[in-house]
């Protein structure tokens, strides 16, 4: 009975231990970012933050080492600040944060205002002469719209006459040799026009697709100039969402940045650069120069005296 209770008390001690050693041991990467997050909190910028290239989706067009520069830049614009190394670039292994590119709508919308020519920055005469760009395009679509329409409607009036002296002379037990003639012209004329027609909207839809792209970015350079400059709805529909370049996330024992637009190697240094701002628990500031102003959509890529002060507040630097 003794040796019974023993093997029991062994068991009750072991098997706890087991299941602790498991789960340490599943969970080992999270345990190890909380601890890299812990000494973060308990003594900002004194520990480089690890970062990783994650998922690249390949309609960005750019590289793993395109990607690398980007962010080496953009934790250069802390550091030299700084004066101390504030991130590392990890190629294999744990990382605290992860860095992806999603493409989604936002990218498609900054390619779309490229193919056209247009790479614009967020004040108010760019403003507004992508406005007028819009009302131009805008007027071309409608036009096309409504003359496609038109023609639509009449094809479809044209092409039930067909099937109505089709099924009438099939009712009558066949056509004759001159009638048959002519609805073999008249079907060849309406598949003519099909074509044509569905060409044309595909046209169409492209151009749709660019009046869109400009009613993107024209509601977001709205937002950025915080203004009561008219903003303005899709072909269509109507977006809501609030459009951004990139996403930095932090929870317990995971951090990321995704990226889902920039226009060229420039702009995506800052929208880096202003992510890392924000895993060094850096807030938005008010400068509209600044790297870390809510809306990220300056050009100045040397952190403001707004920067440099909110650095030196989280990593608690004397000032200079």
């Amino acid at each position: 009975m003794t040796t019974l209770n023993h093997m029991q008390r062994i068991t009750q001690t072991i098997i706890p231990i087991i299941i602790i050693g498991a789960l340490t041991y599943t969970f080992r990467t999270e345990i190890h970012i909380l601890g890299l997050q812990l000494v973060q909190t308990v003594a900002p910028c004194t520990v480089p933050i690890s970062y990783r290239i994650g998922s690249i989706d390949s309609r960005f067009g750019i590289s793993n080492a395109q990607v690398l520069d980007a962010l080496r830049h953009a934790e250069s614009t802390w550091e030299k600040v700084a004066g101390r190394d504030l991130f590392r670039y990890v190629p294999e292994g744990d990382a605290v944060i992860t860095v992806r590119f999603v493409y989604d709508k936002r990218q498609a919308t900054t390619e779309r205002l490229k193919d056209i020519g247009l790479s614009l920055d967020s004040d108010l005469a760019s403003y507004h002469a992508l406005e007028a760009k819009y009302r131009t395009y805008k007027s071309a679509y409608e036009s096309k719209h409504s003359t496609i329409e038109q023609e639509s409607a009449a094809f479809t009036a044209r092409a039930s006459a067909y099937e109505r002296e089709v099924k009438m002379w099939n009712a009558r037990g066949g056509v004759n040799a001159s009638a048959a003639e002519r609805l073999d012209r008249e079907r060849s004329a309406l598949e003519s026009i099909q074509a044509d027609l569905e060409a044309r909207s595909r046209t169409l839809q492209k151009d749709a697709d660019t009046v869109n792209a400009l009613v993107d970015e024209l509601n977001h350079m709205a937002r950025a100039l915080n203004s009561n400059v008219a903003t303005y709805n899709k072909v269509g529909t109507s977006v809501g969402d609030e459009f951004e370049e990139a996403l930095y996330e932090k929870r317990a024992g995971q951090e990321s940045i995704e990226v889902y637009e920039f226009d060229g190697p420039e702009r995506l240094r800052r929208v880096l650069a202003h992510e890392f701002g924000h895993a060094l628990d850096i807030e938005h500031v008010d400068d509209n120069r600044a790297i870390m102003y809510r809306l990220n959509q300056g050009t100045n890529q040397v952190p403001t005296r707004a920067d440099i002060e909110a650095l030196q507040s989280v990593c608690h630097f004397a000032k200079k």
